[in-house]
Protein backbone atom coordinates (compact mmCIF):
# COMPACT_ATOMS: atom_id res chain seq x y z
CA UNK A 1 0.00 0.00 0.00
CA UNK A 2 2.90 2.35 0.72
CA UNK A 3 4.33 1.62 -2.73
CA UNK A 4 0.97 2.44 -4.32
CA UNK A 5 0.75 5.78 -2.48
CA UNK A 6 4.27 6.74 -3.54
CA UNK A 7 3.59 5.92 -7.21
CA UNK A 8 0.22 7.65 -7.13
CA UNK A 9 1.64 10.82 -5.56
CA UNK A 10 4.49 10.91 -8.06
CA UNK A 11 2.17 10.60 -11.04
CA UNK A 12 -0.21 13.13 -9.53
CA UNK A 13 2.63 15.61 -9.19
CA UNK A 14 3.52 15.11 -12.86
CA UNK A 15 -0.03 15.65 -14.08
CA UNK A 16 -0.99 18.42 -11.65
CA UNK A 17 -1.48 21.82 -13.28
CA UNK A 18 1.03 24.49 -12.42
CA UNK A 19 -0.14 27.03 -9.88
CA UNK A 20 -0.73 30.57 -11.03
CA UNK A 21 -0.15 33.72 -9.10
CA UNK A 22 -3.32 35.17 -7.50
CA UNK A 23 -4.93 38.26 -8.97
CA UNK A 24 -4.25 41.16 -6.64
CA UNK A 25 -6.47 43.66 -8.43
CA UNK A 26 -9.18 43.78 -5.71
CA UNK A 27 -10.77 46.93 -7.10
CA UNK A 28 -11.33 45.38 -10.51
CA UNK A 29 -12.86 42.27 -8.92
CA UNK A 30 -15.17 44.40 -6.75
CA UNK A 31 -16.40 46.36 -9.78
CA UNK A 32 -17.06 43.15 -11.65
CA UNK A 33 -19.02 41.70 -8.76
CA UNK A 34 -21.09 44.89 -8.47
CA UNK A 35 -21.94 44.71 -12.17
CA UNK A 36 -23.04 41.11 -11.85
CA UNK A 37 -25.27 41.91 -8.87
CA UNK A 38 -26.93 44.75 -10.83
CA UNK A 39 -27.95 42.19 -13.49
CA UNK A 40 -29.57 39.97 -10.85
CA UNK A 41 -26.79 37.38 -10.83
CA UNK A 42 -26.05 35.57 -7.58
CA UNK A 43 -22.43 36.39 -6.68
CA UNK A 44 -20.58 34.28 -4.16
CA UNK A 45 -18.48 36.07 -1.52
CA UNK A 46 -14.67 35.91 -1.90
CA UNK A 47 -14.40 33.70 1.19
CA UNK A 48 -16.90 31.17 -0.19
CA UNK A 49 -15.39 27.72 -0.62
CA UNK A 50 -16.14 27.10 -4.28
CA UNK A 51 -17.47 23.71 -5.31
CA UNK A 52 -18.05 22.41 -8.80
CA UNK A 53 -21.66 22.69 -9.94
CA UNK A 54 -23.85 20.24 -11.85
CA UNK A 55 -23.53 22.29 -15.06
CA UNK A 56 -19.83 21.47 -15.31
CA UNK A 57 -20.75 17.94 -16.34
CA UNK A 58 -20.18 14.50 -14.90
CA UNK A 59 -16.86 12.82 -15.63
CA UNK A 60 -16.67 9.08 -15.12
CA UNK A 61 -13.80 7.60 -13.15
CA UNK A 62 -12.31 6.05 -16.30
CA UNK A 63 -12.19 9.43 -18.05
CA UNK A 64 -10.98 11.44 -15.06
CA UNK A 65 -7.38 12.35 -14.37
CA UNK A 66 -7.62 10.53 -11.06
CA UNK A 67 -8.73 7.36 -12.82
CA UNK A 68 -5.84 7.52 -15.29
CA UNK A 69 -3.36 8.07 -12.46
CA UNK A 70 -4.91 5.19 -10.53
CA UNK A 71 -4.51 2.86 -13.52
CA UNK A 72 -0.89 3.73 -14.25
CA UNK A 73 0.02 3.56 -10.57
CA UNK A 74 -1.39 0.02 -10.36
CA UNK A 75 0.41 -0.93 -13.56
CA UNK A 76 3.71 0.34 -12.12
CA UNK A 77 3.12 -1.64 -8.91
CA UNK A 78 2.27 -4.74 -10.93
CA UNK A 79 5.45 -4.70 -13.00
CA UNK A 80 7.63 -3.70 -10.05
CA UNK A 81 6.23 -6.61 -8.03
CA UNK A 82 6.92 -9.01 -10.90
CA UNK A 83 10.53 -7.90 -11.26
CA UNK A 84 11.28 -7.98 -7.53
CA UNK A 85 9.47 -11.25 -6.80
CA UNK A 86 10.45 -13.33 -9.82
CA UNK A 87 13.83 -11.97 -10.94
CA UNK A 88 15.40 -11.46 -7.50
CA UNK A 89 13.57 -13.64 -4.93
CA UNK A 90 11.45 -16.54 -6.20
CA UNK A 91 12.86 -17.38 -9.65
CA UNK A 92 16.48 -16.26 -9.55
CA UNK A 93 17.28 -17.82 -12.95
CA UNK A 94 14.88 -15.37 -14.63
CA UNK A 95 16.11 -12.09 -16.08
CA UNK A 96 14.31 -8.79 -15.58
CA UNK A 97 12.98 -9.05 -19.13
CA UNK A 98 11.65 -12.54 -18.39
CA UNK A 99 9.81 -11.23 -15.33
CA UNK A 100 8.27 -8.32 -17.25
CA UNK A 101 7.34 -10.60 -20.16
CA UNK A 102 5.72 -13.14 -17.79
CA UNK A 103 3.76 -10.32 -16.12
CA UNK A 104 2.52 -9.14 -19.53
CA UNK A 105 1.33 -12.52 -20.79
CA UNK A 106 -0.30 -13.05 -17.39
CA UNK A 107 -2.35 -9.86 -17.12
CA UNK A 108 -3.38 -10.10 -20.80
CA UNK A 109 -4.52 -13.70 -20.01
CA UNK A 110 -2.60 -15.01 -23.04
CA UNK A 111 -0.46 -17.41 -21.02
CA UNK A 112 1.78 -18.99 -23.66
CA UNK A 113 3.33 -21.32 -21.11
CA UNK A 114 6.88 -20.82 -22.41
CA UNK A 115 7.87 -19.28 -19.05
CA UNK A 116 6.25 -20.58 -15.86
CA UNK A 117 7.17 -20.58 -12.15
CA UNK A 118 9.21 -23.61 -11.13
CA UNK A 119 9.18 -23.18 -7.34
CA UNK A 120 6.31 -23.53 -4.89
CA UNK A 121 6.88 -19.98 -3.72
CA UNK A 122 6.67 -18.68 -7.28
CA UNK A 123 3.48 -20.64 -7.96
CA UNK A 124 1.87 -19.49 -4.73
CA UNK A 125 2.74 -15.88 -5.51
CA UNK A 126 1.33 -16.28 -9.05
CA UNK A 127 -2.05 -17.27 -7.61
CA UNK A 128 -2.54 -13.76 -6.23
CA UNK A 129 -0.42 -12.06 -8.88
CA UNK A 130 -2.54 -13.38 -11.76
CA UNK A 131 -5.79 -12.19 -10.17
CA UNK A 132 -4.31 -8.74 -9.71
CA UNK A 133 -3.26 -8.83 -13.38
CA UNK A 134 -6.81 -9.60 -14.54
CA UNK A 135 -8.01 -6.55 -12.62
CA UNK A 136 -5.48 -4.42 -14.52
CA UNK A 137 -6.57 -5.95 -17.86
CA UNK A 138 -10.19 -5.04 -17.13
CA UNK A 139 -9.21 -1.49 -16.28
CA UNK A 140 -7.06 -0.91 -19.35
CA UNK A 141 -9.49 -2.68 -21.69
CA UNK A 142 -12.11 -0.16 -20.58
CA UNK A 143 -9.74 2.80 -20.65
CA UNK A 144 -7.26 2.32 -23.50
CA UNK A 145 -9.17 -0.04 -25.80
CA UNK A 146 -12.41 1.92 -25.73
CA UNK A 147 -10.63 5.23 -26.26
CA UNK A 148 -8.67 3.98 -29.27
CA UNK A 149 -11.77 2.47 -30.88
CA UNK A 150 -13.77 5.64 -30.24
CA UNK A 151 -11.05 7.78 -31.82
CA UNK A 152 -11.00 5.50 -34.84
CA UNK A 153 -14.80 5.61 -35.21
CA UNK A 154 -14.86 9.39 -34.74
CA UNK A 155 -12.29 9.82 -37.51
CA UNK A 156 -14.31 7.63 -39.87
CA UNK A 157 -17.53 9.50 -39.05
CA UNK A 158 -15.83 12.83 -39.70
CA UNK A 159 -14.69 11.59 -43.12
CA UNK A 160 -18.22 10.39 -43.93
CA UNK A 161 -19.71 13.72 -42.87
CA UNK A 162 -17.25 15.64 -45.04
CA UNK A 163 -18.04 13.39 -48.01
CA UNK A 164 -21.80 13.77 -47.47
CA UNK A 165 -21.44 17.54 -47.25
CA UNK A 166 -19.41 17.64 -50.46
CA UNK A 167 -22.07 15.67 -52.35
CA UNK A 168 -24.82 17.99 -51.09
CA UNK A 169 -22.85 21.05 -52.20
CA UNK A 170 -22.17 19.56 -55.64
CA UNK A 171 -25.72 18.51 -56.43
CA UNK A 172 -27.70 20.81 -54.15
CA UNK A 173 -29.84 17.89 -53.05
CA UNK A 174 -31.42 17.57 -49.63
CA UNK A 175 -29.83 15.05 -47.35
CA UNK A 176 -31.48 11.67 -47.17
CA UNK A 177 -30.96 11.83 -43.41
CA UNK A 178 -33.78 14.36 -43.20
CA UNK A 179 -36.29 11.69 -44.08
CA UNK A 180 -37.26 9.11 -41.54
CA UNK A 181 -34.83 6.20 -42.02
CA UNK A 182 -36.12 2.71 -42.61
CA UNK A 183 -35.42 0.08 -39.98
CA UNK A 184 -32.31 -1.87 -40.82
CA UNK A 185 -31.97 -5.58 -40.36
CA UNK A 186 -29.55 -7.05 -37.85
CA UNK A 187 -27.38 -8.38 -40.69
CA UNK A 188 -27.09 -4.89 -42.16
CA UNK A 189 -26.12 -3.45 -38.79
CA UNK A 190 -23.45 -6.13 -38.24
CA UNK A 191 -22.05 -5.47 -41.73
CA UNK A 192 -21.88 -1.74 -40.99
CA UNK A 193 -20.06 -2.40 -37.71
CA UNK A 194 -17.63 -4.76 -39.44
CA UNK A 195 -16.99 -2.15 -42.10
CA UNK A 196 -16.01 0.34 -39.42
CA UNK A 197 -14.12 -1.96 -37.04
CA UNK A 198 -12.45 -4.30 -39.56
CA UNK A 199 -9.53 -1.93 -40.31
CA UNK A 200 -8.48 -2.06 -36.64
CA UNK A 201 -8.59 -5.87 -36.61
CA UNK A 202 -6.62 -6.02 -39.86
CA UNK A 203 -4.05 -3.60 -38.40
CA UNK A 204 -3.50 -5.83 -35.36
CA UNK A 205 -3.17 -8.93 -37.54
CA UNK A 206 -0.79 -7.11 -39.90
CA UNK A 207 1.46 -6.11 -36.99
CA UNK A 208 1.48 -9.74 -35.88
CA UNK A 209 2.43 -10.93 -39.36
CA UNK A 210 5.24 -8.37 -39.57
CA UNK A 211 6.52 -9.42 -36.16
CA UNK A 212 6.41 -13.13 -36.96
CA UNK A 213 8.02 -12.94 -40.38
CA UNK A 214 10.64 -10.27 -39.69
CA UNK A 215 11.56 -10.98 -36.06
CA UNK A 216 10.91 -14.69 -35.48
CA UNK A 217 11.39 -15.98 -39.05
CA UNK A 218 7.98 -17.68 -39.19
CA UNK A 219 5.89 -18.12 -42.32
CA UNK A 220 2.99 -15.80 -43.09
CA UNK A 221 0.45 -18.46 -42.07
CA UNK A 222 2.29 -19.15 -38.81
CA UNK A 223 2.53 -15.41 -38.09
CA UNK A 224 -1.18 -14.89 -38.80
CA UNK A 225 -1.97 -17.86 -36.56
CA UNK A 226 0.23 -16.42 -33.80
CA UNK A 227 -1.36 -12.96 -34.10
CA UNK A 228 -4.90 -14.35 -33.90
CA UNK A 229 -4.42 -16.67 -30.93
CA UNK A 230 -2.48 -13.91 -29.16
CA UNK A 231 -4.91 -11.02 -29.71
CA UNK A 232 -7.87 -13.23 -28.82
CA UNK A 233 -6.02 -14.27 -25.60
CA UNK A 234 -6.23 -17.98 -26.54
CA UNK A 235 -2.44 -18.36 -26.37
CA UNK A 236 -1.84 -22.05 -27.17
CA UNK A 237 1.89 -21.62 -26.62
CA UNK A 238 3.13 -23.52 -29.68
CA UNK A 239 4.40 -20.20 -31.07
CA UNK A 240 5.89 -17.64 -28.70
CA UNK A 241 8.80 -15.15 -28.54
CA UNK A 242 12.15 -16.87 -28.20
CA UNK A 243 14.69 -14.09 -27.64
CA UNK A 244 15.05 -11.55 -24.84
CA UNK A 245 14.65 -8.52 -27.08
CA UNK A 246 11.65 -10.01 -28.91
CA UNK A 247 9.98 -10.65 -25.56
CA UNK A 248 10.63 -7.04 -24.62
CA UNK A 249 9.00 -6.00 -27.90
CA UNK A 250 5.97 -8.15 -27.06
CA UNK A 251 5.66 -6.38 -23.72
CA UNK A 252 4.69 -3.29 -25.73
CA UNK A 253 2.62 -4.97 -28.45
CA UNK A 254 0.60 -7.57 -26.52
CA UNK A 255 -1.43 -5.23 -24.25
CA UNK A 256 -2.28 -3.00 -27.21
CA UNK A 257 -3.36 -5.94 -29.38
CA UNK A 258 -5.45 -7.59 -26.68
CA UNK A 259 -7.26 -4.42 -25.55
CA UNK A 260 -8.17 -3.32 -29.09
CA UNK A 261 -9.07 -6.81 -30.31
CA UNK A 262 -11.31 -7.59 -27.33
CA UNK A 263 -12.99 -4.18 -27.44
CA UNK A 264 -13.79 -4.49 -31.15
CA UNK A 265 -15.06 -8.07 -30.88
CA UNK A 266 -17.12 -7.10 -27.85
CA UNK A 267 -18.81 -4.31 -29.78
CA UNK A 268 -19.56 -6.61 -32.69
CA UNK A 269 -21.02 -9.23 -30.35
CA UNK A 270 -23.20 -6.58 -28.67
CA UNK A 271 -24.83 -5.47 -31.92
CA UNK A 272 -27.48 -8.19 -31.83
CA UNK A 273 -28.39 -7.48 -28.21
CA UNK A 274 -28.65 -3.75 -28.90
CA UNK A 275 -30.86 -4.47 -31.89
CA UNK A 276 -33.26 -6.57 -29.81
CA UNK A 277 -33.37 -3.94 -27.06
CA UNK A 278 -34.18 -1.25 -29.63
CA UNK A 279 -37.05 -3.36 -31.00
CA UNK A 280 -38.49 -3.89 -27.52
CA UNK A 281 -38.28 -0.17 -26.74
CA UNK A 282 -40.06 0.74 -29.96
CA UNK A 283 -42.85 -1.74 -29.22
CA UNK A 284 -43.12 -0.38 -25.68
CA UNK A 285 -43.47 3.23 -26.85
CA UNK A 286 -46.36 2.28 -29.16
CA UNK A 287 -48.47 0.96 -26.29
CA UNK A 288 -51.77 2.60 -25.40
CA UNK A 289 -51.76 5.00 -22.44
CA UNK A 290 -54.22 3.87 -19.76
CA UNK A 291 -55.80 5.42 -16.69
CA UNK A 292 -53.70 3.12 -14.54
CA UNK A 293 -50.58 4.56 -16.19
CA UNK A 294 -51.69 8.10 -15.32
CA UNK A 295 -52.24 7.14 -11.72
CA UNK A 296 -48.77 5.59 -11.55
CA UNK A 297 -47.16 8.65 -13.15
CA UNK A 298 -48.92 11.10 -10.81
CA UNK A 299 -46.45 10.89 -7.93
CA UNK A 300 -47.66 14.08 -6.21
CA UNK A 301 -51.34 12.94 -6.49
CA UNK A 302 -52.63 16.28 -7.82
CA UNK A 303 -54.61 14.66 -10.64
CA UNK A 304 -52.22 15.90 -13.36
CA UNK A 305 -49.04 14.48 -14.88
CA UNK A 306 -46.36 17.02 -15.75
CA UNK A 307 -43.31 16.52 -17.93
CA UNK A 308 -41.05 15.61 -15.01
CA UNK A 309 -43.40 12.91 -13.72
CA UNK A 310 -43.83 11.49 -17.22
CA UNK A 311 -40.07 11.46 -17.82
CA UNK A 312 -39.27 9.72 -14.52
CA UNK A 313 -41.97 7.10 -15.08
CA UNK A 314 -40.91 6.32 -18.67
CA UNK A 315 -37.20 6.13 -17.87
CA UNK A 316 -37.91 3.72 -15.03
CA UNK A 317 -40.37 1.65 -17.08
CA UNK A 318 -37.89 1.34 -19.97
CA UNK A 319 -35.18 0.38 -17.46
CA UNK A 320 -32.98 3.29 -18.50
CA UNK A 321 -32.46 4.20 -14.86
CA UNK A 322 -33.01 2.39 -11.58
CA UNK A 323 -35.62 3.48 -9.06
CA UNK A 324 -32.82 3.86 -6.51
CA UNK A 325 -31.14 6.44 -8.77
CA UNK A 326 -34.37 8.42 -9.09
CA UNK A 327 -34.92 8.36 -5.33
CA UNK A 328 -31.35 9.51 -4.73
CA UNK A 329 -31.72 12.42 -7.16
CA UNK A 330 -35.05 13.37 -5.58
CA UNK A 331 -33.37 13.38 -2.18
CA UNK A 332 -30.61 15.67 -3.50
CA UNK A 333 -33.25 18.02 -4.92
CA UNK A 334 -35.14 18.15 -1.62
CA UNK A 335 -31.93 18.93 0.25
CA UNK A 336 -31.15 21.78 -2.16
CA UNK A 337 -34.69 23.15 -1.95
CA UNK A 338 -34.10 25.13 1.26
CA UNK A 339 -37.28 27.20 0.82
CA UNK A 340 -39.47 24.10 0.38
CA UNK A 341 -41.28 25.53 -2.68
CA UNK A 342 -40.60 22.54 -4.92
CA UNK A 343 -38.44 24.72 -7.16
CA UNK A 344 -34.80 25.83 -7.06
CA UNK A 345 -34.13 29.56 -7.19
CA UNK A 346 -31.62 32.15 -6.03
CA UNK A 347 -32.99 32.06 -2.50
CA UNK A 348 -32.04 28.39 -2.26
CA UNK A 349 -28.50 29.20 -3.38
CA UNK A 350 -28.25 31.91 -0.74
CA UNK A 351 -29.57 29.46 1.86
CA UNK A 352 -26.89 26.94 0.89
CA UNK A 353 -24.22 29.63 1.15
CA UNK A 354 -25.42 30.65 4.62
CA UNK A 355 -25.51 27.04 5.74
CA UNK A 356 -21.97 26.40 4.50
CA UNK A 357 -20.75 29.56 6.19
CA UNK A 358 -22.29 28.52 9.49
CA UNK A 359 -20.71 25.08 9.23
CA UNK A 360 -17.33 26.66 8.53
CA UNK A 361 -17.64 28.95 11.55
CA UNK A 362 -18.63 26.03 13.76
CA UNK A 363 -15.57 24.07 12.63
CA UNK A 364 -13.29 27.06 13.32
CA UNK A 365 -14.80 27.52 16.80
Amino acid sequence: MLLFNLCYDALKACFAPSSTSPNNNDEEQANERTALRSRGTVVLPPSYNYRRGFSEGFVSFFESKRGILFGFANLAIYYASAVIAFAFILETDWTVVDAIYFATVTFTTIGYGDITPSTDGGRLFTVIFSLYGIFILGFFAGLVGEKLVELHNAALKAMEDRGRKTVKEMFGASSSDDARPKRRTVCTIICDVLQVELPLICLILLLGICYGTLVEGWTVVESLYFATVTASTVGYGDFSPSEQWSRLLCVLLLPLAVTIFCEVLGRIAGVYLDYKIELQEEQFLHRQLTLSDLNSMDTDHDGNVNWGEFLVFMLSAMQKVDKEDIDQLRQVFEELDKSGTGQLDKNDIRGIMRQNTQRKLQVED
